[in-house]
């Protein structure tokens, strides 16, 4: 909810935001009502492998810490390209990054069963999926949870 609140002020046109969780979709309907009620914004729960969009209908798609749970990446990010405009762009922002030597992020990555891919890893899957202009990079900045600064969040664009 807070990213398609960020959206909405970068822009006068529609924002979309979609997740899985019934409780995701009713609170950023809530922070979001005023540009619900203006037609500036939707927000659908639904799954990244089955979107309820037609062929073409985005500029830019973006996975804010969302990627670590989608159940099959590759097909999943095939199933973003085709809602994607011609020359369209995905938008990845990830707080993990791969670390071996991280027991926290094992532990976490355990239990609620992530998986948390490398550059290559992103450069591999994407253009299987059919996506090409590839370009990873870290970005220093604030943590969702207790806002610490994170010094490696890992961004990627992908264009269709």
């Amino acid at each position: 909810g807070v990213n398609v609140e960020r959206f909405l002020s970068m822009t006068e046109n529609k924002v979309y935001g979609l997740d899985y969780s019934e409780i995701a979709v009713e609170k950023s309907t809530k922070l979001n009502q005023d540009a619900i009620d203006e037609g500036r914004c939707e927000v659908i729960q639904g799954s990244v492998s089955e979107l309820p969009f037609e062929d073409k209908t985005f500029d830019i798609v973006t996975g804010f810490e969302t990627v670590y749970f989608w159940p099959d990446f590759v097909n999943d990010c095939k199933e973003v390209r085709r809602v994607l405009k011609d020359d369209g762009i995905m938008f990845i922002c990830n707080e993990a990054i791969p670390d071996e030597e991280d027991e926290r992020q094992k532990e976490l990555i355990d239990l609620l069963d992530m998986k948390i891919f490398s550059e290559d890893e992103f450069d591999e899957y994407l253009r299987e999926a059919g996506f090409s202009d590839i370009i990873c990079f870290s970005k220093s900045g604030p943590d969702s949870v207790n806002r610490e600064l994170v010094t490696g969040w890992l961004c990627v664009i992908a264009r269709k």
